[in-house]
């Protein structure tokens, strides 16, 4: 009897041991170790400096924008020395969105330059909005939103009206310098 209890719990601290030692990076470690090499671009962005809340928006909206907490934005050019970055990176973030728990909403392009759009959280509570960019010729981008309970409809609704956003306030042109 001793002798079962006995494997009964090597076999248990085994376990804990190989579950416990996950080597899977998360999309938020990627982002914080990424914060330091200079062939990034990182820019991390509350949802009020981007100033949405001056525009005429209903309900919907309103709560969508209420539920949006902060826009995460890690950029890679090829042309300002990140070259011999880009490919593995490129597959480095592939793996960490099909391996994490992101759910694919839309994927379009080419071998060439493609983007996609993956959401974490629930179908009608989302917590994170991701969307990756890649050019072979211009470099990748990612674009990380945070939020509480989004309702993906409400923000769809949400992002279709800040194309009426002033575009010359300092949260826009802190996001379109990243896609030039």
């Amino acid at each position: 009897m001793l002798k079962i209890i006995q494997n009964i719990l090597i076999l248990t601290i085994t376990t804990v041991t190989f579950v416990g030692c996950n080597s899977q990076t998360s999309l938020q470690e990627y982002l914080i170790e990424k914060r330091d090499n200079d062939k990034f671009i990182n820019v991390d962005l509350p949802v009020s400096l981007l100033k949405i809340d001056s525009l005429n928006l209903d309900v919907h909206q309103k709560s969508a924008l209420e539920s949006l907490r902060k826009v995460n934005v890690l950029a890679l050019q090829i042309d300002k020395g990140g070259k011999d970055l880009y490919g593995t990176e490129k597959e480095k973030i592939k793996q960490i969105l099909k391996d994490g728990d992101y759910h694919e909403l839309v994927r379009f392009g080419s071998n060439q330059k493609g983007a996609s759009v993956s959401y974490y959280g629930d179908e009608t509570a989302v917590d994170e909005v991701v969307f990756f960019g890649n050019d072979n010729e211009k470099g990748l981008v990612l674009l990380r939103v945070l939020g509480d309970d989004m309702n993906p409809a409400y923000v769809a609704q949400l992002l279709s009206s800040i194309q009426g956003v002033d575009q010359d306030n300092q949260g826009f042109e802190s996001l379109m310098s990243l896609m030039k």
